[in-house]
């Protein structure tokens, strides 16, 4: 079996789909279908599901979109679960000042 290297498997952040704070959701999710079609990557057959959004202190807020299943078996601590079914409907209840990464 082949050995990876964290390095191996990482995604360069210019591959990634990112956004300033002020762009709205519709903008972050063009950037999030851009970085779906762009991305090639040799050892998985991996899709972005992440926009990081970048401020200028470097502070971010980890949103989990996924499934409460998915998020039951593994998450980033102090991430906070909305489904993506329900993110419309939950915006209230993330800060809009604050810096979030989508995952």
């Amino acid at each position: 079996m082949k050995s990876y290297t964290v390095k191996d498997l990482m995604v360069p952040l210019s591959e990634y789909a990112t956004v300033s704070e002020d762009a709205t959701l519709y903008e972050a999710v063009l950037s999030l279908e851009r970085a779906q079609e762009n991305f090639e990557d040799k050892h998985t057959r991996y899709r972005h599901r992440a926009i990081l959004v970048l401020d200028k202190k470097g502070k971010v807020v980890f949103l989990d979109v996924r499934q409460p299943k998915e998020y039951e078996n593994a998450h980033i601590p102090g991430s906070k679960l909305i489904p993506i079914g329900e993110l419309d409907k939950r915006l209230d209840e993330l800060d809009p000042e604050a810096p979030t990464v989508v995952y």
